[in-house]
């Protein structure tokens, strides 16, 4: 997303200041959790995040074709590693721990030769295409002079990132062949029943075409990758794929225009830096015969304990985002339960009582009054309707009576 907004992004320095600063602290952050971990899917799944990390340097720094390459390279030799991963779990009836394996390349020739060059690849060796990817884009964090922090210059920052990621490269060296001298070297330590047998009944072994076919393909994309990314100072013209993706990365930013030999020097710190790495893997590792990682782990025991259990973020995570949004959530169900839902309530008793009360004037007092005059008017109908008789004898002696009535009431009078 990054290299695709690049005409966004170079807008920012300062934005782009802290994609690259963020990408190389993951990047570091990631390699060190895969140190100590003994779950071979574990070591690469930090692994993953470390190099996604140096992705995010090379979109940050402005390196935009750089940070795809590496996208691209990951993807052969880490989808090697995981599919490798998966042929040992399955060797070893579904055991994850490098602990008790060892000993499978004797067992699982194809598997180990295809994670060693996947190993070889992201350690970056000039052999294989994670080296060119990784390198440009080291290169391009040293020779920045565009970046900012807080909206001030930062031309320094490039350096630090630089660093960053040489430490960061010379520990991916270290655990990626960590991991390979504990799963492929030495004798097979896992498995086996109290006479010595497989538990299973039988040993690891090679796994199926379907599985090594594909992992031979993607060891050799690993290592042919490299042809689309050939450094300028190499072939004195753009690598093939930052010309092929020019037309869509368009935005451009300022880089220093250091000497070749600057660039060529700066390789061999890369290389020498996973060679390193690879060394002491190898020192520490090889065949599982040195003591001198139990005598790390008892020495250095609580930092050991504080890395294997990745910082605790997961402890911290639990703590603060899980607990604190289950904390907030019923915080919210109290004032919707108590307070909205209160008050919604009273709403609708006062609106309940009004109604009742309109109601009842309107049926005692509007609907009587309206029932009393209708009552009243028939009851008046009624009594005149006696008076109405029709008969000429009746309406004689009404007026005799009324015309005595009148004299009586003169003789009152007067």
């Amino acid at each position: 997303m990054v290299a695709r907004l690049n005409f966004i992004f170079a807008l920012s320095p300062t934005a782009m200041g802290w994609v690259a600063l963020v990408g190389a602290l993951t990047a570091l952050f990631g390699a060190s959790i895969g140190f100590f971990q003994y779950d071979i899917k574990k070591v690469l799944a930090y692994s993953t995040v470390s190099q996604l990390g140096f992705m995010f340097i090379g979109v940050g720094v402005g390196a935009y074709w750089a940070g795809a390459y590496h996208l691209l390279t990951h993807a052969f030799f880490k989808a090697a590693l995981f599919l490798g991963s998966g042929s040992v779990i399955l060797a070893c009836h579904h055991e994850q721990d490098m602990r008790k394996m060892g000993g499978l390349g004797k067992f699982m020739p194809i598997t180990q030769k295809t994670y060693l060059w996947a190993c070889i690849a992201i350690a970056g060796f000039p052999i294989a295409s994670g080296f060119y990817s990784k390198d440009e884009i080291l290169w391009k964090a040293f020779s920045q002079e565009h970046l900012a922090l807080l909206g001030m210059p930062a031309a320094w920052l490039g350096s630090l990132i630089y660093c960053i990621g040489i430490v960061t490269a010379t520990g991916t060296a270290f655990y990626m062949f960590r991991s390979y001298y504990m799963t492929f070297t030495g004798e097979y330590r896992g498995g086996h029943g109290h006479d010595g047998a497989p538990a299973h009944g039988h040993g690891p072994k090679e796994s199926p075409l379907s599985i090594t076919s594909v992992l031979v393909v993607l060891a050799s994309g690993a290592v042919l990758a490299s042809l689309i990314g050939l450094p300028a100072s190499w072939t004195h013209r753009p690598p093939i794929l930052e010309h092929f993706l020019e037309p869509s990365l368009p935005a451009t930013v300022a880089f220093v225009e250091y000497p070749h030999w600057m660039e060529w020097l700066l390789q061999i710190v890369g290389v020498s830096a996973g060679a390193i790495g690879w060394l002491f893997a190898r020192l520490l590792y090889l065949n599982g015969r040195s003591p001198v990682p139990a005598q790390l782990l008892l020495r250095w025991k609580r930092p050991w304990t504080v890395v294997y259990n990745k910082y605790y973020l997961d402890e911290i995570y639990q703590a603060t985002v899980v607990r604190g949004s289950l904390v907030f959530a019923r915080i919210l169900s109290w004032i919707d339960s108590r307070l909205v839902d209160g008050v919604v309530n009273l709403a609708g008793a006062v609106t309940r009582l009004f109604a009742n009360l309109d109601g009842a004037i309107d049926t005692y007092l509007v609907d009587g009054a309206v029932n009393l005059l209708a009552s009243s008017t028939i009851a008046a109908g009624r009594g005149l309707r006696r008076v109405q008789t029709g008969r000429i004898q009746t309406y004689l002696y009404g007026a005799l009576a009324g015309a005595l009535v009148v004299v009586l009431l003169n003789f009152l009078i007067k």
